[in-house]
């Protein structure tokens, strides 16, 4: 059985969100399940690639997971549908560039920092710089995760005024395919 849409577009910013967290959670776990091997774990324990694992589970996995259950609990428990499907959609797309980015150049830095740390001839520090582009490269994901969630706050912002507005008087819309039993809104 296919899910209906949230909104007239056909795109459910929660369905998104679940679907981006599970697969998440199946490339954390397998990151995980490589880690361990000992053909990998000599090169890269204690290294930023664990790091990248650590933010895939809890960027990838529980944070867009958490989301998915405020896009779709939210609209049922205020009585309203979600006021912009843009800010939604912004909101998704943000966010899943910023965690594929961040663990991208977390993962190659880690890969980079392994190799280097195993050999030798290279001092620490030559290591650190080796691994210090991979680091600053990170703040730039780091403000996509931000700018997102300023979007979901705005948008939050916006759905819950509007709900406010609609329990004094304003005009009530109810969420497509969103029963209101047991909802109050007077």
């Amino acid at each position: 059985a296919r899910r209906r849409p949230a909104d007239e577009s056909g795109w459910d910013p929660g369905w998104h969100f679940l679907r981006f967290g599970v697969a998440a959670f199946l490339a954390a776990a397998a990151l995980g399940a490589l880690l361990v091997l000992p053909v990998w774990s000599r090169y890269v324990h204690y290294t930023v690639l664990e790091e990248a694992q650590l933010a895939l589970f809890l960027y990838g996995f529980l944070g867009m997971t958490f989301f998915a259950l405020l896009y779709a609990l939210l609209p049922r428990a205020l009585g309203r549908a979600w006021p912009s499907p843009v800010l939604a959609k912004a909101h998704f797309l943000l966010s899943a560039y910023g965690i594929c980015f961040l663990v991208g150049l977390l993962a190659a830095g880690g890969l980079f920092q392994g190799v280097a740390l195993d050999d030798p001839d290279v001092l620490i520090h030559e290591v650190i710089v080796l691994l210090l582009p991979f680091l600053r490269s990170a703040a730039a994901p780091a403000l996509f995760l931000l700018a997102a969630h300023a979007v979901f706050g705005l948008h939050l912002l916006w759905l819950v005024v509007e709900s406010g507005s609609t329990r004094r008087g304003g005009k009530k819309e109810t969420p497509a395919g969103v029963p209101l039993e047991g909802v109050q809104t007077s």
